[in-house]
């Protein structure tokens, strides 16, 4: 896949989307082909979560928090520099039950054969 765009950006996607942190990481290594070295890199993920359940059908998801999502984006060589994260709490009352907030992480993208992100 050609690194071709200057923003990435994800949403309450990789971790919901399968319940193996393999196939987690995977799809975290799609998203990191995905961007240009220098690319602004923004991503969310729900905190802790269980997965959910819409019109009785189960869905997946991979518990990740603000202390785990660093070991998964090196494992998924989507590297940034600058990285910042967010943590939410969830709100009161919950709007659903089996998460525990949200995790916003912003960055650039690393350029793999620099070592550093390519700012302009």
């Amino acid at each position: 896949m050609a690194r071709a765009f200057d923003t990435v950006s994800s949403h309450f996607f990789a971790e919901s989307a399968t319940s193996d942190q393999k196939t987690l990481v995977s799809l975290l290594r799609r998203m990191a082909g995905l961007g240009a070295p220098g690319a602004r890199v923004f991503l969310s993920f729900m905190r802790r979560s269980i997965g959910y359940s819409v019109d009785g059908i189960d869905f997946p998801a991979v518990p990740v928090d603000e202390n785990t999502l660093p070991g998964l984006l090196r494992a998924a060589d989507l590297h940034l520099v600058d990285a910042e994260y967010l943590v939410t709490d969830v709100e009161t009352p919950p709007t659903r039950t089996g998460y525990e907030g949200m995790v916003f992480v912003g960055g650039i993208l690393r350029d793999r054969r620099r070592g550093h992100g390519r700012l302009s």
